[in-house]
């Protein structure tokens, strides 16, 4: 069997309507099919269970120690944009999270509300890209030209 990675939006879809028998997705994609018992959820990813899917275990629980990987939205700018428009952006999408309409949506649809500072997110993003390049350098998987 051949599995092929999909975005998280058709994987979720594709394993409901069987042409995969595994597929990746995020807890926002897929929380409606696990509650409706129509696909079954391994495990989540994360470090800590998802409030969207709290029945699911998560990755260490599963038995896969230092095998966790994050899903993490998020809005980024081209290089050298201005710190003032930076600072604009951060401080609407902030204000946008904190409105009780957004956020009962946001929820709603499984995403975790956690808006953080732009150097909090250009970290996570340095740390995930060290993190897969080890795991790609690892596993020896030849680099795209």
């Amino acid at each position: 069997m051949t599995v092929t990675a999909e975005t998280a939006v058709t994987s979720s879809s594709t394993v409901v309507n069987p042409v995969l028998r595994i597929a990746p997705a995020s807890p926002a994609t897929a929380a409606a099919y696990i509650k409706e018992g129509k696909v079954r959820a391994l495990m989540v990813t994360t470090a800590e269970r998802s409030r969207a899917v709290p029945e699911v275990p998560t990755v260490r629980e599963a038995g896969l120690p230092e095998q966790e990987a994050v899903f993490f939205p998020g809005i980024l700018a081209p290089a050298g944009t201005p710190r003032a428009i930076i600072d604009k952006w951060h401080g609407d999408v902030v204000a946008a999270m904190k409105d009780p309409d957004v956020r009962t949506k946001l929820e709603a649809a499984s995403y975790e509300v956690n808006p953080d500072t732009p150097e909090e997110f250009a970290a996570l993003i340095k740390s995930e890209v060290s993190q897969w390049a080890k795991v790609i350098e690892e596993a020896n998987i030849p680099k795209v030209q």
